[in-house]
């Protein structure tokens, strides 16, 4: 309906001023017996009641498309709000998870180390190489940053009338990011994770003992 309106309001607009503008003439002709009002003391008034309705069925269709054109705009800004907002953490995700860096030791006895960048390495940590604890615990907290701004965007996207398909695609990106981190977490809880005690750690160790 709100369609055919838009697409015709031109000619709905013609069609009721041409009717405003002969509908007075015709209904005060001579020979229209059942609606001669030519006879009317106050023509002015007949002319006013005649003509009124179709103004104000013009006036409230011109309302209605208004405030649906208003609707839609907001809805279009809303939307483009979102996209930005969504993009922004996305960058943001991107960044941090990219800025990771960490050192490891190939094995449990060498001193050799080994320089881990940006979140695919993650898995090296469940293979053979070792991470000291106190370097865990700073990688810890980044992932925990990561994650957080990830179930922001997740938040926001769920909330957002943007298009699922806009939303789907922004998201695949995000879920990769957001995985890793819980298959991470999973291998520590799991104590798949090799952790290397520091020099404090096994001094302590060897005092309690």
């Amino acid at each position: 309906m709100f369609g055919w309106l838009k697409k015709n309001i031109g000619f709905i607009c013609i069609a009721f001023v041409i009717l405003t503008l002969i509908t007075p003439s015709l209904l005060t002709r001579h020979g229209f017996y059942c609606f001669d009002f030519s006879q009317t003391g106050s023509i002015g008034d007949t002319i006013g009641g005649i003509t009124a309705p179709f103004l104000g069925l013009l006036s409230i269709t011109l309302l209605y498309l208004t405030l649906k054109e208003q609707i839609n705009f907001n809805k279009i800004q809303r939307s483009a709000s979102d996209l930005d907002v969504l993009l922004k953490l996305q960058d943001r995700i991107e960044k941090l998870s990219n800025d990771i860096r960490y050192e490891v030791f190939e094995n449990q006895n060498t001193s050799v180390l080994t320089t881990c960048n940006g979140i695919n390495d993650l898995n090296k940590l469940s293979g053979p190489y070792y991470i000291l604890s106190d370097k865990l615990d700073v990688l810890l907290i980044h992932l925990l940053v990561i994650k957080k701004t990830c179930e922001l965007f997740y938040g926001i996207s769920s909330n957002s009338d943007l298009d699922t398909s806009i939303k789907t695609s922004i998201k695949d990106i995000i879920d990769g990011y957001y995985n890793k981190i819980r298959q991470f977490e999973e291998a520590k809880a799991n104590n798949h994770i090799h952790i290397r005690l520091t020099i404090d750690e096994l001094l302590s160790d060897l005092l309690e003992s």
